[in-house]
C-alpha cells in the first residue's frame, strides 16, 4: 500500500493546526477558579447518643446575607470526623455563618408492582429513613451552627440529640 505524500503531509498540516487551535483556547484564565472566595481548613466530629457517628454527610449551608454564597460538605468516617469541601477535595469553607444539617438515611425503595425488580421499570417511589432525628437534615429546622473565620481554628463539634 502506498501512502501519496502529499496527502500525508496536508492531514498531518491540518491536525497540528487544530491541536494548535485547542490549545491557545486553554491559555486564559479558568472561568471556573477565577472569582472563587478563599476557604479555609474546616473539619470537626460528630457525636450521636454518645458514640461517633459514621457515615454521615455534613453540609454548611450559608446564613443568607452573613458571608458567603458557597455551600461546603463532607462525610463522616468511623471515628465520626469530617473534613469539608468547597471546591476541591477537603479544601475547607469560605469565612462566614453557616446553618449546619447532618444526614443519615436509608433509602425504602418501592418496586413498581409490574416490574418487582425494578430493571425495566423504576420504582414507584423512593423514601429516606432517617437514621438520626430528621431536624438535623434541614437548614430551616437544624440547632446547628457555625461560624469559618480566616483566623481561628475551624474545628466544630456536634453531639446530636433526640
Amino acid at each position: 500500500m502506498t501512502v501519496n505524500r502529499f496527502y500525508l503531509s496536508k492531514v498531518l498540516r491540518a491536525c497540528a493546526a487544530m491541536g494548535f487551535m485547542f490549545l491557545s483556547g486553554c491559555g486564559g484564565g479558568d472561568k471556573w477558579v477565577e472569582g472563587r472566595p478563599p476557604v479555609y481548613p474546616v473539619s470537626g466530629q460528630v457525636m450521636y447518643q454518645g458514640k461517633p457517628l459514621e457515615g454521615a454527610s455534613v453540609t454548611f449551608s450559608p446564613v443568607e446575607g452573613e458571608g458567603s454564597e458557597f455551600g461546603a460538605s463532607g462525610q463522616t468516617n468511623a471515628e465520626g470526623r469530617y473534613s469539608l469541601t468547597t471546591f476541591t477535595q477537603d479544601d475547607g469553607a469560605p469565612a462566614g455563618r453557616y446553618h449546619v444539617t447532618v444526614t443519615k438515611a436509608t433509602p425504602i425503595v418501592y418496586p413498581d408492582p409490574r416490574d418487582p425488580s425494578t430493571v425495566n421499570l423504576p420504582p414507584l417511589k423512593v423514601e429516606q429513613k432517617h437514621l438520626i432525628p430528621e431536624k438535623y437534615s434541614s437548614p430551616k429546622t437544624t440547632d446547628l451552627e457555625a461560624e469559618v473565620s480566616d483566623s481561628d481554628e475551624n474545628e466544630f463539634n456536634f453531639e446530636l440529640e433526640d
